[in-house]
């Protein structure tokens, strides 16, 4: 079996000092929302890849941009992550009084696992978007991911946005996490102490 590594963008460290690694599934949820979110001239060795939602910023929200959305984004994740991608959806989501399209990329990567990265793009000059890293962990997987998170964490606290409906912490959006899990007041302890 193949596996897939990638090094956190950002340059974390764990808690030896060594840089932080993703593996698998986790490497190519990074490598692709980053790939998605980055910009023109981000990649040192190849400066004319990135920036595919850039160029649509400061375009007006109307049928024809969340078209392009689709498209570019469509076609360049295909050209850039095929075979380890085999992408089953884009779906641009329009928010039109907020001028913010929501972009949920769906995709099979090599294991057969589906995987769902989401990205929040505004079409105005003044951007203040949060992009958030989704995490759908439940119960002890969640508690676990917070603890080994809780080092790189610590002036964060986790809250409920009713905007968006999620617990937040920090970048973190916990989209399955709800008061009902067997281990959200362990979760709730680690992320605000």
């Amino acid at each position: 079996m193949i596996h897939t590594q990638d090094i956190d963008p950002y340059a974390k460290e764990t808690e030896n000092g060594t840089a932080l690694e993703y593996l698998d599934s986790n490497a190519i949820h990074s490598a692709l929302y980053n790939f998605v979110t980055s910009s023109r001239g981000d990649y040192i060795y190849n400066p004319g890849v990135g920036g595919i939602i850039d160029r649509l910023l400061f375009r007006s929200m109307n049928k024809t941009t969340l078209e392009d959305i689709y498209f570019i984004l469509y076609t360049n994740i295909t050209n850039y992550f095929t075979p380890s991608v085999r992408l089953l959806s884009v779906n641009v989501i329009p928010d039109y009084m907020n001028k913010i399209a929501q972009i949920v990329i769906t995709y099979q990567i090599n294991t057969g696992e589906i995987l769902s990265t989401d990205v929040f793009v505004k079409t105005e000059a003044d951007d203040n978007r949060i992009e958030y890293y989704v995490v759908d962990y439940v119960g002890e997987n969640l508690y676990n991911f917070c603890l080994a998170k809780k080092s790189d964490m610590w002036n964060q606290f986790l809250t409920y946005d009713p905007d968006i409906e999620y617990w937040i912490w920090g970048l973190y959006k916990f989209i399955n996490l709800t008061t009902s899990d067997e281990y959200f007041d362990l979760i709730l302890k680690v992320c605000n102490t």
